[in-house]
């Protein structure tokens, strides 16, 4: 595009700017050099999520040619909930060190006091720790781990959660599973390092959005625990809500409304 003079839309994720590491100024380094080059061909970056524009932001991008854009995944039919007795909290997404299992299960050992369940959909590498872990919680009848399902299964399950945790502990991109949640009126904890915290954030009926470490998850869920299961109503309104501004159609215009207007002279 550059030797042929076409500008382009660039849709991306920010690069990662958590910890101490040297890296990320390296990754920095890397991207400002790149917008040297490529910078004046570019006419809009729909970046994933605020993370994303503070990332190109950083990067030294305008802010007028940042727009905030996400992952839209397909609205699944929603499931009808079985009424539960207690709150259960819901983990789904592989068995990584940085999808922060850990940190939900120690935060759980510390509510044993409290009446919960819960349920990991995972698969991974950390899988075994994190099985060890419940045991020497001693909440291994309270935390059942599950294989991956379809997905329709998974829906159902959300259906069912009181709260689906997402407790990544760094750089998460977006988190489709927070779009799947959503849609099924079932409210959502997830980090500050979550790129879809933008469709939780701002209303108490989609969840929170804590910083990732211990004493806030163990707060949050200590809170979802005395709130207890959302009610019907709550979840239609929940789902009608994220159904409106987040679906494939609502996608699409978005992308319109930044595109469409970069193209004229």
């Amino acid at each position: 595009c550059k030797t042929q003079g076409q500008h382009v839309v660039v849709m991306a994720e920010g690069g990662d700017w958590t910890g101490h590491s040297s890296l990320k100024y390296l990754r920095l380094l890397k991207h400002r050099l790149l917008r040297a080059q490529y910078g004046r061909h570019i006419r809009q970056i729909l970046a994933i999520g605020e993370l994303g524009v503070e990332w190109y932001r950083r990067v030294g991008y305008p802010q007028h040619l940042l727009t905030p854009f996400a992952y839209f995944v397909e609205i699944s039919q929603m499931a009808n909930p079985t009424v539960l007795h207690e709150v259960e909290f819901l983990f789904v997404g592989r068995a990584l060190t940085y999808k922060g299992g850990h940190l939900l299960i120690e935060a759980l050992g510390r509510l044993k006091h409290l009446p919960w369940s819960a349920t990991l959909v995972t698969e991974g590498p950390q899988q075994t720790a994190w099985e060890a872990l419940t045991r020497s919680e001693g909440i291994e009848n309270r935390v059942h781990f599950r294989k991956f399902e379809a997905p329709a299964d998974v829906a159902r399950r959300m259906a069912n959660a009181a709260v689906l945790v997402l407790p990544n502990t760094a750089d998460e991109g977006w988190g489709a599973v927070v779009n799947e949640a959503l849609f099924q009126g079932t409210p959502v904890i997830c980090t500050t390092l979550t790129g879809a915290k933008d469709m939780v954030q701002g209303d108490e009926q989609r969840g929170q959005v804590i910083e990732p470490n211990l004493d806030a998850l163990a707060i949050a869920l200590k809170q979802q625990i005395l709130r207890g299961s959302p009610s019907g109503a709550a979840r239609d309104e929940v789902a009608t809500w994220a159904r409106m501004h987040w679906s494939g159609h609502a996608g699409a215009q978005r992308l319109l409304d930044a595109v469409i207007p970069a193209r004229r002279p």
